[in-house]
């Protein structure tokens, strides 16, 4: 595809590529997680640790049972779109409607559960309505599929914007207006609608394919394909919902709102590995096939970035926990500090584990990544009800941090044979050093003045990672070439051997 001056777009290496696309959906979403951010923070004041417990609770219920409706499709399309691009018509106009349905069925499950919770009339109300958001959300999920796998996670991240802008603005009319539980959870359905509407229109239009010709004999077989990939999607998610429930269940909704505080500042920051793992998928599916070699190259590759993005943040959320906790929360919720102390390492471990189970995806290996989910979601129970018992809100965020390390040390193990994951801890050991450089400089300094603390912790990070080679001059032209250099739109198809 020519640009108007009608020179050819440079083409760019693999990771230039989804640097370029991590950049791109970075970006979008650190935008709208800002708003989210802000508006969380407002709902947190307005709602006060109970109400929001509620809130978090109906959420978390959503997500933990509602995950089945989405069951891997979006995944699934990705990695098929990135292998072959005329699939992308007859996968959206099969899936979406198997999609629904699943959804429909997963929002009649969801409320009988809630209901037999013996929650209030609001709350009860207020899942209802976030079960139906999770249905368009499962769809808009199965579209995006096709968007990554064509690796433009740019138009993913427009689209989400639009979406956040809407529901943000919204949301802040609502508690000006002083809205009820139910309502301004509605507010995030209204949203969610508009985007899986548009986000259809334009996938469709641009990237479908070869039509969208419905064959319904061939649904069960598009099912058990994506079986693995939603099943341990599913239990993924659960063990990162699973302690939002037992929470409430067995210390209360105040100790779960101190709690879901603290996962809140940690979650707003998810879109990095989240756009990692987007952006990772599609290039190496097709190296999987194709060039084994770069497949392994590529697969080290990200996981260096992964822990030079997430590892930092970590490391500042934990420093700074009480002034975090304290100024943008309020008194009321200072406990929470002590639960983000913790819990921000799990945001380190998290990074390192998409990218793994990317690697799995990629390699058609999603049985091995679905059995080392159902390990660490089973360690995950039993880790929360030992601990919260024990420890409340601060055995859930140990229980995390701990499934998290299990998580990551089984899917190491299961792609040994594929990249040589035992070179991740040299990978991880210069961005760790310059991260404990980071932490005890924000310890020294924070008694005298926060502000100084936070600047002089940051240059720290920076003059650490640039002595011990963190970073180096290779992988600062691998980031220039995939931010400054234009590439094709053209779609490419692998030939299996």
């Amino acid at each position: 595809m020519n640009d108007a001056s009608g020179r050819e777009p440079t083409p760019v290496s693999g990771a230039s590529q989804v640097v370029r696309n991590v950049a791109a959906m970075s970006l979008a979403e650190g935008v709208t997680r800002v708003l989210a951010f802000a508006y969380n923070v407002a709902l947190m004041r307005y709602l006060g640790a109970l109400g929001y417990g509620q809130y978090a609770f109906a959420f978390a219920l959503v997500a933990l049972v509602g995950s089945a409706g989405e069951w891997g499709f979006g995944m699934l399309t990705a990695r098929e779109v990135a292998r072959e691009p005329r699939r992308a018509g007859f996968l959206i106009g099969n899936l979406v409607i198997v999609d629904a349905a699943l959804g429909g069925a997963v929002l009649a499950a969801t409320v009988a559960i809630a209901a037999a919770s013996g929650r209030p009339p609001a709350v009860l109300a207020a899942t209802a309505v976030v079960a139906l958001f999770w249905t368009t959300a499962s769809v808009t999920e199965l579209l995006n599929g096709v968007v990554r796998g064509r690796e433009r996670l740019d138009l993913e991240g427009a689209l989400s914007l639009v979406e956040k802008c809407l529901a943000v603005g919204l949301g802040f009319y609502g508690i000006w207006r002083r809205w009820e539980l139910p309502a301004l959870v509605g507010i995030t359905l209204a949203a969610g609608l508009g985007r899986t509407a548009l986000t259809f229109a334009v996938v469709r239009a641009r990237f479908a394919e070869g039509g969208t010709e419905l064959k319904p004999q061939q649904w069960p077989a598009l099912i058990r394909e994506a079986i693995p990939l939603g099943l341990a999607g599913i239990l993924m998610l659960s063990y990162y919902r699973v302690d939002m429930v037992l929470l409430p269940l067995l210390c209360g909704e105040r100790a779960l709102g101190v709690y879901a505080a603290a996962r809140k500042l940690v979650d707003a920051l998810s879109f990095v590995p989240s756009a990692f793992l987007n952006a990772t998928l599609p290039r190496l599916s097709r190296h999987a096939v194709a060039d084994p070699e770069s497949f392994r190259r590529g697969a080290l590759q990200a996981c260096k970035a992964i822990a030079l993005a997430t590892f930092p943040v970590a490391g500042f959320l934990s420093a700074f926990a009480e002034p975090l906790a304290t100024k943008l929360l309020g008194q009321d919720f200072a406990v929470s500090a002590d639960v983000l102390r913790v819990v921000a390492w799990s945001y380190a471990l998290m990074g390192t584990n998409y990218v793994l189970w990317s690697t799995l995806t990629a390699a058609d290996r999603q049985v091995h990544a679905l059995r080392c989910t159902a390990a660490a979601l089973a360690a995950n129970v039993l880790l929360n009800l030992c601990l919260i018992p024990r420890l409340h809100h601060l055995g859930a965020a140990v229980s995390l941090v701990a499934t998290e390390g299990i998580a990551c040390a089984l899917m190491c193990r299961a792609a040994r044979d594929l990249v040589p994951v035992h070179t991740l801890p040299a990978l991880w050991l210069r961005p760790g050093l310059s991260v404990a450089v980071l932490v005890l400089t924000a310890l020294i300094i924070m008694p005298h003045s926060l502000i100084a603390a936070a600047l002089a912790s940051a240059s720290a990070f920076a003059g650490a990672a640039f002595i011990t080679r963190a970073v180096t001059p290779d992988d600062w032209r691998t980031a220039v070439s995939g931010l400054f250099r234009r590439v094709s739109d053209e779609a490419t198809t692998v030939t299996h051997p």
